[in-house]
């Protein structure tokens, strides 16, 4: 029987597997609706941040957290603060993580003339320096690049780091998504639609039964057992999330995986004097758009950025697909080195099958589902 989760550290399985899922119990429910538009919601939630300067927003260039930047600087300067400051961690050697059009547009349309940058090449590595020494202090980690705000934290000191998490896991990952835009008439049905109804009207054993079969994979370092209580845990999962959108929302801002982010974000931050804003986690917003979209959701993520941003971003900025890649970022040298050297130690032999792993790290691209389990393994060996 696997470990049962604790609110706040990663069971083994979670390490090994690189999946995390369930309900955080200690998670409150999202407050009664006030009455509140979205965007005035979102509004209050990033004031706080403004007024604990200095604000810096963790910048990338992506539409969350040029959301969040924009929304920050038409606060500011309506309420005469000072302006947020974007913050960039850029890696000249990667050209898949490179946003800079992007990011210039953002910048140049709002008019800011400080926006700080950090350039780095290996330093963010999963095992690099920065992950290290997150790990000596904090022991394993969740997400597996949290320790990437630790370079950001030296401008935001006494004040504030705000961020865009987890847009994408609000607006972007609903499972109803495609049978509610034809239920709501936002777009045409094609012939995939009925077994999408089909699917997500059946009994939940049903469910369950189908996504644990396209979970399926052979090319796993789990032992059998893991394996399958993993997949069962993540079956369980996808397939219990509500087809109804307010009740999708509640059910999603208390995934236990945004309580790890969360309290690790805090943990990291705490100790360098920083307070952590995530202003579309704020429960006054979620209880908004909750209400806002009620059965079918207010639509795709497109149509919640423009019903959200519109005055304040370019549409082409609104409507983007594209999203960097940062495996060149984290896995790098000193995955690499640690990978062709590792000697199968500090793994459980009962989640864990080291030959089938070692495999796995020598492959050319590395496998992102083990990172959890590369950073537990260099820390037991060291």
């Amino acid at each position: 029987m696997i470990d049962r989760a604790a609110p706040d550290s990663l069971t083994p399985l979670e390490i090994a597997s690189g999946v995390v899922v369930g309900t955080d119990p200690t998670t409150p429910p999202l407050p009664p609706f006030a009455g509140q538009s979205p965007r005035n919601a979102l509004e209050q939630a990033i004031l706080p941040a403004l007024l604990r300067g200095p604000c810096i927003v963790a910048f990338s260039g992506g539409r969350d957290s040029s959301g969040m930047l924009a929304l920050g600087t038409h606060v500011a300067r309506r309420e005469g603060l000072p302006l947020p400051v974007p913050l960039t961690i850029t890696c000249p050697d990667s050209l898949a993580a490179r946003e800079t059009a992007w990011q210039e547009l953002v910048v140049r349309h709002l008019r800011l003339t400080d926006w700080q940058r950090i350039d780095v090449t290996d330093e963010l590595d999963v095992i690099g320096p920065h992950a290290q020494a997150a790990l000596r202090a904090h022991g394993p980690l969740y997400p597996l690049n949290a320790y990437t705000y630790l370079p950001m934290f030296a401008y935001a000191a006494g004040g504030t780091l705000v961020t865009g998490l987890d847009g994408d896991g609000l607006l972007a990952t609903w499972g109803a998504q495609p049978v509610a835009d034809v239920l709501a008439r936002r777009r045409r049905p094609v012939p995939r639609d009925a077994l999408r109804l089909g699917l997500w009207t059946a009994p939940g054993s049903v469910r369950r039964a189908v996504v644990r079969h396209r979970l399926r994979t052979a090319d796993t370092w789990l032992t059998p057992a893991a394996d399958r209580e993993s997949r069962r845990g993540e079956a369980a999962e996808i397939a219990g999330e509500p087809t109804r959108w307010d009740r999708r929302v509640a059910w999603w801002q208390a995934r236990r995986y945004l309580s790890l982010t969360k309290h690790f974000d805090t943990v990291l931050a705490g100790a360098a004097g920083v307070a952590m804003s995530h202003p579309l986690l704020d429960g006054a917003f979620l209880a908004s758009i909750a209400q806002l979209g009620a059965r079918f959701g207010p639509g795709d993520r497109t149509a919640v950025m423009r019903m959200l941003m519109a005055d304040l971003l370019p549409a082409d900025l609104l409507s983007r697909s594209s999203k960097a890649a940062f495996d060149d970022l984290l896995f790098n040298r000193y995955t690499r080195e640690f990978a062709q050297t590792w000697g199968g130690t500090g793994v459980d032999l009962g989640l864990v099958d080291p030959e089938r792993l070692r495999a796995a790290w020598r492959r050319p691209r590395f496998p992102i589902d083990s990172a959890l389990l590369l950073q537990a393994t260099w820390l037991a060996s060291h």
